[in-house]
């Protein structure tokens, strides 16, 4: 098993070295192996010929190793459609060159896909197209603009738990405008199983973004430790976050800190208000 793993692992860089390597050739060497088939021979003289704006030699080539399956060589082809950088350029020509980039394992053509039907300035709308090749495109952006599309409420027949599935994938790209919906979707069972200590983590991860509203009944959750498992620390951690919230006047505030303040000793609280103040500064910074 280790055997067959190091061969796919030295294939793989193989093939990424001899696909940099097309690029350091001279179009001769490169007319060579073109003249033998060799795809990506032909999709690098491609790519030449249109940084040079010689949109009909591009065409040339990237239909010749189109016709080989050269996936990027599609790509490239529906864009040039989409750019109107070839003669007769049709839009229906693009959808269909992307689809086959796509289907021969060009993420890319998925996202320019869904960003047609999801603008819908050159084709009608369709969110459930946009969300369909969004998934099949799989990459960060496309994450994020399903998470928007399912937040928004604006895919046909979506679910809660969609919503928390995509929300919770696009916290990992851009967590200060995720992390605070997921543990809100934890704390009150939307599209997932209600869970204070998942909600409670959640809640950490926000706060390293952006003010918490919670805060106050967080201190008060963690120095109970009914939902979640007591925590005094933690219960101080987010009392002093109070302080920046709406509840900073609230009485209950000021019993917690002195009932906290009698239970820790003052390098621990010296601590945690260090960890607050840091993360309070990238707030405003």
């Amino acid at each position: 098993m280790k055997t067959l793993l190091l061969i796919l692992v030295i294939t793989l860089i193989a093939i990424n070295l001899s696909g940099e390597f097309y690029w350091e050739m001279s179009n001769e060497e490169l007319l060579t192996l073109a003249a033998e088939n060799d795809s990506l021979a032909m999709q690098v003289l491609g790519q030449n010929a249109l940084a040079e704006e010689d949109y009909p030699t591009a065409v040339e080539w990237f239909t010749k190793a189109a016709e080989l399956g050269e996936c990027w060589s599609c790509f490239e082809l529906g864009m040039m459609h989409l750019k109107a950088e070839l003669e007769n350029p049709s839009l229906e020509d693009a959808i269909t060159y992307f689809e086959n980039a796509g289907k021969l394992g060009c993420p890319d053509a998925y996202l320019e896909l869904a960003k047609l039907y999801h603008q819908g300035k050159k084709i009608q709308q369709d969110i459930s197209k946009a969300v369909e090749y969004y998934k099949l495109c799989g990459n960060d952006l496309s994450i994020i603009r399903l998470s928007e599309l399912y937040q928004d409420n604006l895919v046909e027949g979506q679910s809660p738990e969609d919503t928390f599935y995509w929300t919770k994938e696009a916290s990992q790209h851009i967590p200060e405008s995720n992390c605070l919906w997921v543990a809100d979707a934890y704390a009150h069972g939307y599209g997932t199983e209600k869970n204070m200590q998942e909600a409670l983590d959640w809640y950490g991860r926000a706060a390293s973004y952006q003010k918490v509203p919670e805060a106050l009944e967080l201190a008060i959750l963690c120095h109970e430790g009914d939902e979640v498992t007591q925590d005094l620390e933690l219960a101080y951690f987010w009392a002093l976050m109070t302080q920046k919230t709406e509840d900073r006047d609230n009485p209950k505030l000021k019993e917690l800190m002195t009932s906290l303040e009698a239970s820790l000793d003052e390098d621990t609280r010296g601590s945690i208000l260090e960890n607050v103040q840091e993360m309070q500064k990238r707030w405003f910074d």
